[in-house]
């Protein structure tokens, strides 16, 4: 029961949480849309975000190259056989891959 609770103030607060963010988000885009610069401003937007996706799954790809090496010189790896490092590259790439799977869904 506690949960469910928990859970719907989360809900109810993200829906507050966008309703306030579409509200003043509003006033800006009737902006663009009355001087024609809204296709432009959103160009701008889509190159932003594609380099900010860009740099996450560079940043990703360092971070599993400088996991893979703790594998020492004499060929051990490290304590858990390497697994975290598979995970920590398959969490970095998942994130990335769905970085780009919303960014190519908003366009």
């Amino acid at each position: 029961m506690m949960k469910t609770n928990i859970k719907t103030m989360q809900v109810r607060l993200e829906e507050e949480r966008i309703a306030n963010f579409q509200d003043q988000l509003l006033p800006l885009i009737i902006g663009l849309l009355r001087t024609g610069k809204l296709p432009a401003v959103l160009r701008i937007y889509r190159d932003t975000l594609a380099s900010e996706i860009k740099t996450s799954v560079k940043q990703a790809v360092e971070k599993m190259h400088l996991e893979l090496d703790s594998v020492s010189g004499d060929g051990m790896v490290d304590a858990d056989g390497g697994f975290t490092c598979i995970l920590t590259l398959h969490e970095s790439l998942i994130f990335g891959l769905n970085s780009m799977w919303r960014f190519i869904a908003r366009n």
